[in-house]
């Protein structure tokens, strides 16, 4: 049985991806409230990261 196929294990992943997504709209919207042009760019850089390895995970699994 791989990692991924247990079932306990996929929605891991899952709830990994939406805390970093949350993560990364947080450091944008307090880098707009701080202008602070380093955190937005980190938050927009988590979030992205998220969507595209959850996306690359769908793909290949």
């Amino acid at each position: 049985m791989s990692e991924v196929s247990r079932p306990g294990v996929r929605y891991l992943y899952v709830v990994a991806a939406l805390l970093v997504i949350a993560f990364g709209v947080s450091g944008v919207s307090y880098g707009e409230v701080n202008d602070s042009p380093g955190l937005h760019v980190l938050g927009v850089l988590f979030a992205v990261g998220a969507v595209a390895v959850r996306t690359q995970r769908r793909r290949s699994g």
